[in-house]
């Protein structure tokens, strides 16, 4: 008969498969983890909504199914963690331990800290757009950007809207030589027989690069091609018209590529407040012309509260006034964590517009919060502009992308920001209108109201350019 074991024998107890290196006081908090071998070598980065759950989970069921993963483990002997008062403080965390460290057994992100840029070498005679990996000092730079095909396209686009050359390397003009094949079909000035002097071509890059810069220039220089393609018809100069067209086929081409190289949040600075894991206090993250700062920690109250918040906010004015052209490779992964969460909507933080706020109307922006963590602001509806809640930015951007989706024009001027028009596909606009921070910005500021949750009518201001400042109505 089999003997039936009390409570208190050793084999009733039954033992976690949780290895005795894991903490038992993981908190049940959002935060980052870091599982590391012998000698404190890191094996893998992650980040979770619930530390706890998240790190246990990997002994339970089995062990992981998937081999790296297991393999891992096997290897690992020790686990850093560090709870975080939010998930996207969470994030940046786990961005900044894998683009610095570089584990073994992280494949997201390792790669991000390289990125392509669309280059152009004023100190060649005959400069030309070229994709590149490693930017080069003194150049004139787009980017980065996060994959090569991007830029390859818009750099193809812009040497025929324009009458570039796409030869490679240094020219040196010999009027004796002969022209490639671009040059026949007029695809190239060829500047390598000398039939277009240097003052001119790199006119013609100027208004490249300012095409690539100011989308306002790219429609004025539109504007100014239509009209020379209609007087050379009305001329009867036919041919002329013709090209004339082909280039504007071009920059409308170049338009569509836009969304692609269009980085709206990099010209603006914002502010960030968010909850802290330690009750009452604040973090502070400042993203400045798409570059993420250190976060900053603040107290719940005190005198120096209010100087702490002038020095954040004084912190990223430095930083804006000190920033490149080009974001170095390393700031590519915050900088898209941050501006995905914006166009997200803000959850539970609240945004705050350096270019348009004091540092006084931040910190009394902040102030006015609730400072309860996880309360600052209900989940997919952050505060924009001067920290009010602002209206729901999902419904919103599904509304102004469905309307400008069915306008005949080129972009969109919504709150001073400017939109391309949205590439439509058989299944209906191939990318949306974008970013979705500044479309809920406008909405902050006043600039317009969301009164339907589908019908946008707007009066018109030009057949080319629609502004939306007079507000939205109802159908």
């Amino acid at each position: 008969m089999a003997r039936k074991l009390s409570p208190d024998s050793p084999r009733a107890t039954r033992r976690s498969p949780v290895p005795d290196w894991v903490p038992a006081d993981l908190p049940h908090a959002p935060g980052v983890y870091q599982f590391e071998a012998d000698g404190g070598t890191a094996l893998y980065v992650g980040k979770s909504v619930d530390l706890r759950r998240r790190v246990r989970g990997y002994f339970y069921g089995g062990g992981p199914a998937c081999a790296r993963t297991a393999e891992m483990i096997a290897l690992a002997r020790r686990l850093e963690w560090r709870a975080t008062g939010s998930d996207l403080e969470a994030r940046l965390e786990e961005a900044r331990r894998i683009v610095a460290g570089r584990p073994r057994y992280n494949r997201t992100l390792r790669n991000r800290a390289r990125g392509w840029y669309l280059e152009i070498d004023w100190r060649d005679p005959f400069p030309r757009p070229r994709v590149v990996r490693a930017p080069r000092r003194g150049t004139r730079l787009f980017g980065p950007y996060r994959g090569r095909a991007a830029p390859e396209r818009v750099a193809r686009v812009i040497e025929r809207a324009f009458g570039l050359r796409s030869c490679p390397g240094r020219l040196r003009p010999d009027p004796a030589g002969s022209p490639c094949l671009a040059h026949g079909i007029g695809l190239c000035p060829a500047p390598c027989i000398g039939a277009v002097g240097l003052s001119e071509y790199r006119e013609r890059v100027e208004d490249a690069v300012r095409a690539l810069a100011d989308p306002g220039f790219a429609l004025a220089l539109r504007s100014r091609l239509e009209s020379g393609r209609d007087a050379a018809g009305a001329a009867l100069e036919y041919e002329r018209a013709s090209a004339l067209q082909r280039r504007i086929a071009w920059l409308d081409e170049l338009e569509e590529e836009r969304g692609a190289l269009d980085r709206p949040w990099i010209g603006r600075s914002w502010m960030i407040a968010l909850p802290h894991a330690r009750p009452g206090w604040r973090v502070l993250i400042a993203m400045v012309r798409g570059r993420v700062l250190p976060s900053r920690e603040i107290a719940p109250e005190g005198p120096g509260r209010a100087a702490a918040v002038a020095d954040a906010c004084y912190a990223a004015r430095v930083a804006e006034l000190r920033a490149e052209a080009a974001l170095d490779p390393a700031e590519i992964a915050p900088g898209l964590i941050v501006s995905g969460w914006m166009m997200d909507g803000a959850p539970g933080g609240r945004i705050f517009d350096l270019d348009r706020m004091t540092d006084a109307e931040v910190g009394r922006a902040l102030d006015s919060a609730p400072r309860v963590p996880g309360e600052d602001v209900t989940p997919g509806r952050g505060g924009v502009g001067t920290g009010g809640p602002a209206p729901d930015v999902a419904v919103m951007t599904s509304a102004f992308e469905a309307f400008v989706a069915d306008l005949d024009v080129g972009s969109v001027e919504l709150g001073g920001h400017l939109f391309p028009r949205p590439a439509v596909g058989a299944d209906g606009p191939v990318r949306p209108v974008q970013p979705r921070h500044l479309i809920a910005d406008a909405i902050g500021r006043g600039h317009c109201h969301l009164e339907h949750e589908s019908t946008l009518r707007i009066p018109a201001r030009s057949p080319k350019t629609i502004s939306y400042n007079d507000g939205l109505r109802k159908a």
